[in-house]
């Protein structure tokens, strides 16, 4: 299934609605598809370039849209052990 018949689809207009109170556009996946069948039938170069350049602001988008998964530390954990050689990682006793 192309990702503009998914966009259009009962189901997704539905979760869409649900989670962000309003319709899909699904405008960019249309356009997306019919670059992709020019590019499959006649190679066309310009099909081709405006897929990518529409890939790459799609994937800029989501990850400048993300909040980071981890907080990058500048030094170790307080309770780390000074020794890495040591072997042992500190824990928590049973209660």
């Amino acid at each position: 299934m192309t990702c503009w018949k998914d966009c259009k689809s009962w189901r997704n207009m539905f979760h869409e609605y649900y989670v962000h109170g309003r319709q899909p556009s699904c405008d960019q996946w249309k356009e997306d598809y019919n670059n992709c069948i020019l590019w499959k039938t006649e190679q066309s170069g310009p099909a081709k370039e405006a897929l990518m350049q529409s890939e790459q602001l799609r994937l800029k988008k989501v990850n400048d849209d993300s909040p980071p998964v981890w907080k990058l530390r500048t030094a170790p954990c307080p309770d780390w052990p000074k020794n890495p050689s040591s072997g042992t990682i500190p824990h928590e006793e049973p209660s």
